[in-house]
């Protein structure tokens, strides 16, 4: 499982920098700039262009219940959900945000002190880490 979540991890980066290369310094530009926050899977539905109408009764499919008695592992609702939200990986996937934090994990220390967006410069000190005791009741 994890040898295969790894080749699936190859392939995605193999993809994403097939998919920088097309693109052109303009575009980049304008993805590195855009802020995007994290969209539900919901509203990407609601937004979704006009040809994705066999996408959409896809998804709506699968968020029924009833019907899939008779096919197994989808009968599980968990299976269903998490095909569902597969549908829409490639839109979530070419988000910009997911970009930025990737960059971030292999970023140089000194450059994340400089991003406001970042808590870059964080050292650790001599004090034992300690977890609090909980309060007694009374």
């Amino acid at each position: 499982d994890c040898i295969s979540t790894l080749r699936l991890a190859d392939w995605l980066w193999q993809r994403r920098v097939e998919a920088e290369a097309a693109m052109d310094e303009k575009e980049l530009g304008a993805l590195a700039t855009a802020d995007f926050s994290f969209a539900d899977v919901e509203e990407t539905v609601e937004t979704a262009e006009g040809g994705d109408e066999e996408v959409r009764a896809l998804h709506d499919l699968l968020g029924s219940s009833s019907g899939w008695e008779d096919h197994g592992v989808l009968n599980d609702g968990t299976a269903r959900e998490t095909l569902r939200q597969l549908l829409y990986f490639h839109k979530r996937e070419a988000k910009p945000l997911w970009w930025r934090h990737f960059e971030w994990l292999s970023a140089l220390p000194e450059d994340l002190v400089q991003d406001p967006r970042t808590l870059g410069g964080l050292t650790r000190t001599d004090r034992a880490p300690f977890k609090t005791k909980p309060k007694k009741r009374r």
